[in-house]
């Protein structure tokens, strides 16, 4: 076992009683299958040997350490992963607060590998009121992502001003913070203001999140 996975390597002459022991660590099964070396999507124990999967390749180590390869590797962004075996191509939806006048037209999440991107746009109708941090929008992270990210003073982790923009291209500004909760990462519209026209806003914010865990 390394940093957290075990390693199967295929040319190893026990390979069915090691990956019988990889099975029962439950941890992420990182294969070495030269010249190729990935991790897998499943390993599992039938009567007689161990399968597994990656993509579209099946591999089936017989009790005698026979091995059957059938298929070959697909490779899907979805199901990469880091050596805790934890995605690092996800994404998701937010919650946007109910404010009037107010028209969501994007609100998503995602991790692409260490990058990290939120993304919150909509529409406001003329003449709207905007109070301090009543239109927000909230995201719901898994935890070995939320471990990563830290406030950088209070529980602000960035502030900036974004514009909001109408067909004649005048623009009021909107003062959006990104800020950690207990349980969500949420933007935050923090300004007071009356809409003039119209206008339309695209928010984003971006943090790395890399794959260090002894660092949480």
């Amino acid at each position: 076992m390394v940093n957290g996975y075990v390693t199967l390597d295929l040319a190893s002459k026990n390979i069915y009683k090691e990956s019988l022991g990889a099975i029962k660590a439950g941890k992420p099964v990182m294969v070495v299958d030269a010249p190729d070396v990935y991790f897998a999507d499943t390993i599992s124990l039938s009567s007689t040997s161990v399968v597994i999967t990656k993509g579209g390749k099946t591999i089936t180590i017989a009790n005698d350490n026979t091995i059957t390869n059938v298929g070959d590797i697909q490779p899907l962004m979805e199901n990469i992963v880091d050596s805790q075996g934890n995605n690092r191509f996800i994404e998701g939806d937010g919650e946007v607060s109910v404010v009037s006048g107010v028209t969501t037209t994007y609100c998503k999440w995602s991790l692409s590998g260490s990058h990290l991107m939120f993304v919150f746009s909509g529409t406001i109708a003329d003449t709207t009121v905007l109070t301090g941090d009543a239109l927000y929008a909230r995201f719901t992270l898994p935890s070995y992502i939320m471990d990563k990210i830290f406030p950088v003073w209070s529980t602000n982790i960035e502030v900036k001003t974004v514009g909001a923009y109408a067909s004649d291209w005048s623009t009021q500004n909107l003062q959006m913070k990104l800020q950690k909760s207990t349980n969500t990462i949420n933007i935050v519209e923090g300004s007071t203001l009356t809409l003039t026209a119209e206008r339309n806003f695209r928010c984003q914010f971006d943090l790395l999140i890399d794959a260090d865990y002894s660092e949480n």
